[in-house]
């Protein structure tokens, strides 16, 4: 089961970027070799395509619409397409992963049995082990030693692909694909980009919940639980991390009191600002300061 990542977004581009897979038109699957030094991060992302992801070396930290999973040698993870996910490689030895990516919901013949949908947000747990994750992760291997020859390996790549889709229909059993709902899906996340967007240009006025929900396209109920589940935390707790953002950079780029930096970086009250800066850093603001004095502006 996954645990919780309340610094799930802490870096310096807020908002989950779209990426786009670049699926070829007659195959639409790609299949990457990842490699990453102890400390690399991924920036928040989604895209269309679902996505497996089988660890071959070094352990990753995958946090995948705000839970955490361990990722060590011979475990396998399923990202449902437009899920918001990121991985940090951790300490130790460099880390590295076998990514397959594909869109089924093109290839019609199989269409009403895509599970692809439901892989991430319907299940649980998304780490796959033992014998159905190593059996997949042989399947990938198979597309990946096909994959520099595809037109003329076209149908046995296919096969692998329905193999691989085999394993995991038995994992997470069908609801049905529904294309209004995946339709429906994107416009909400392209919508709850623009709230993200929005925040952090001004997170000084940020909308409130009712306006974001409008901005997003949503009921405000279902903005919230929406944003919840991408995020892994609550709307007024990622304002609150976005103005902690925008101070600690005024902490450390200014001379300015830092009365004032809570003032203009949208809090009222500076005893709940060092409140909070103290339990999101660890340290007060000053000594934040203090840890890093060559970074103050000498105006």
């Amino acid at each position: 089961m996954a645990e919780e990542w309340n610094d799930y977004l802490d870096y310096d581009k807020q908002e989950p970027l779209h990426e786009d897979t670049l699926l070829s038109e007659g195959l639409p699957c790609n299949i990457l070799n990842n490699t990453g030094l102890p400390g690399y991060r991924v920036e928040p992302h989604w895209h269309e395509a679902a996505e497996l992801l089988y660890m071959i070396e070094g352990t990753i930290r995958l946090v995948i619409n705000g839970s955490v999973f361990i990722m060590e040698p011979g475990d396998l993870a399923a990202v449902g397409p437009l899920d918001v996910h990121t991985t940090i490689v951790v300490a130790g030895t460099p880390a590295r992963s076998l990514v397959l990516q594909f869109d089924l919901s093109s290839w019609d013949d199989i269409r009403k049995y895509d599970t692809s949908s439901n892989i991430s947000m319907e299940a649980t747990d998304n780490r796959i082990t033992g014998p159905s994750g190593q059996r997949i992760y042989e399947y990938m291997e198979a597309v990946k030693a096909m994959f520099p020859d595809q037109h003329s390996r076209h149908f046995a790549l296919k096969g692998y692909i329905y193999l691989i889709m085999d394993d995991l229909y038995r994992r997470y059993p069908a609801w049905g694909r529904n294309d209004n709902r995946s339709r429906d899906l994107l416009d909400r996340l392209h919508g709850f980009n623009r709230v993200l967007a929005t925040i952090n240009a001004d997170p000084v006025s940020p909308p409130t919940l009712p306006e974001a929900a409008l901005l997003a396209g949503m009921s405000a109920p279902s903005f919230s639980l929406f944003f919840k589940r991408k995020l892994g935390k609550g709307f007024i707790d990622y304002i609150h991390e976005v103005r902690l953002r925008h101070a600690a950079r005024l902490i450390l780029e200014t001379k300015m009191l830092v009365g004032d930096i809570a003032y203009q970086s949208g809090f009222n009250s500076l005893n709940f600002f060092n409140k909070i800066f103290r339990r999101h850093y660890g340290v007060t603001p000053l000594q934040y300061r203090n840890r890093y004095p060559h970074r103050q502006s000498l105006e």
